[in-house]
Protein backbone atom coordinates (compact mmCIF):
# COMPACT_ATOMS: atom_id res chain seq x y z
CA UNK A 1 0.00 0.00 0.00
CA UNK A 2 1.71 3.78 -1.14
CA UNK A 3 -0.17 7.06 0.23
CA UNK A 4 0.87 10.09 -1.55
CA UNK A 5 0.12 13.44 0.16
CA UNK A 6 0.66 17.11 -1.67
CA UNK A 7 1.51 20.02 0.22
CA UNK A 8 -2.07 21.26 -0.64
CA UNK A 9 -2.52 19.02 2.36
CA UNK A 10 -0.60 21.54 4.72
CA UNK A 11 2.47 21.19 6.23
CA UNK A 12 4.34 18.15 6.90
CA UNK A 13 2.96 17.76 10.06
CA UNK A 14 -0.02 17.66 8.81
CA UNK A 15 0.78 15.42 5.95
CA UNK A 16 2.31 13.26 8.34
CA UNK A 17 -0.65 12.81 10.33
CA UNK A 18 -2.75 12.07 7.48
CA UNK A 19 -0.88 9.35 6.36
CA UNK A 20 -0.89 7.99 9.74
CA UNK A 21 -4.46 7.99 9.87
CA UNK A 22 -4.94 6.11 6.72
CA UNK A 23 -2.16 3.58 7.34
CA UNK A 24 -4.17 2.72 10.52
CA UNK A 25 -7.76 2.27 9.03
CA UNK A 26 -5.74 -0.49 6.81
CA UNK A 27 -3.63 -1.63 9.44
CA UNK A 28 -6.77 -2.42 11.98
CA UNK A 29 -9.28 -3.51 8.69
CA UNK A 30 -6.68 -5.48 6.60
CA UNK A 31 -9.07 -8.68 7.07
CA UNK A 32 -11.70 -7.04 5.03
CA UNK A 33 -9.72 -5.70 2.63
CA UNK A 34 -9.37 -8.28 -0.76
CA UNK A 35 -5.84 -9.62 -0.98
CA UNK A 36 -3.77 -9.55 -4.03
CA UNK A 37 -4.26 -6.28 -4.07
CA UNK A 38 -1.59 -2.84 -4.23
CA UNK A 39 -3.55 0.00 -3.07
CA UNK A 40 -2.40 3.58 -3.36
CA UNK A 41 -4.45 6.07 -1.89
CA UNK A 42 -3.82 9.78 -3.08
CA UNK A 43 -5.19 11.40 0.08
CA UNK A 44 -7.35 15.09 -0.77
CA UNK A 45 -6.39 17.67 1.42
CA UNK A 46 -10.14 17.63 2.53
CA UNK A 47 -9.42 14.63 4.48
CA UNK A 48 -7.09 16.07 7.05
CA UNK A 49 -10.12 17.63 8.88
CA UNK A 50 -11.76 14.83 8.50
CA UNK A 51 -13.32 12.96 11.54
CA UNK A 52 -12.03 9.48 12.05
CA UNK A 53 -15.84 8.15 10.98
CA UNK A 54 -15.61 10.36 8.17
CA UNK A 55 -12.11 9.22 6.89
CA UNK A 56 -13.03 5.45 7.28
CA UNK A 57 -16.36 5.90 5.29
CA UNK A 58 -14.76 7.71 2.80
CA UNK A 59 -11.68 4.62 2.37
CA UNK A 60 -14.38 2.11 2.42
CA UNK A 61 -16.35 3.81 -0.25
CA UNK A 62 -13.28 4.14 -2.83
CA UNK A 63 -12.69 0.38 -1.49
CA UNK A 64 -16.57 -0.97 -2.35
CA UNK A 65 -16.13 0.98 -5.41
CA UNK A 66 -13.29 -1.30 -6.41
CA UNK A 67 -14.96 -4.00 -5.11
CA UNK A 68 -11.97 -4.63 -2.67
CA UNK A 69 -14.00 -4.14 0.51
CA UNK A 70 -15.50 -7.52 2.03
CA UNK A 71 -16.25 -6.31 5.46
CA UNK A 72 -19.12 -4.53 7.31
CA UNK A 73 -21.05 -1.30 6.14
CA UNK A 74 -20.37 2.21 7.85
CA UNK A 75 -21.28 2.50 11.77
CA UNK A 76 -21.14 -1.83 11.83
CA UNK A 77 -17.29 -1.98 13.00
CA UNK A 78 -18.12 -0.61 16.59
CA UNK A 79 -15.70 2.66 15.80
CA UNK A 80 -15.82 4.42 18.69
CA UNK A 81 -13.85 8.00 17.97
Amino acid sequence: MGITTTRRSGGAVVRNRLRRRLREFFRTRQRWIADGWDYVVNARPSLEAAPPRELAEEVRRALGRLGAWRGPEAGDEGERR
